[in-house]
């Protein structure tokens, strides 16, 4: 399973590294820091 986050704090750290070592199956891919096209709502 891959979950799309941002890169706010606290989306990084032992807690984070904790779970992703016991749930192999989940990956984390990060957002750009400012990406405009990724964002349904600036199209508007």
């Amino acid at each position: 399973m891959v979950l799309l986050i941002d890169n706010a704090p606290w989306h990084s750290g032992e807690p984070i590294r904790a779970a992703l070592a016991e749930n192999p199956h989940l990956e984390l891919k990060r957002f750009p820091a400012y990406n405009p096209q990724m964002n349904p709502i600036k199209r508007f």
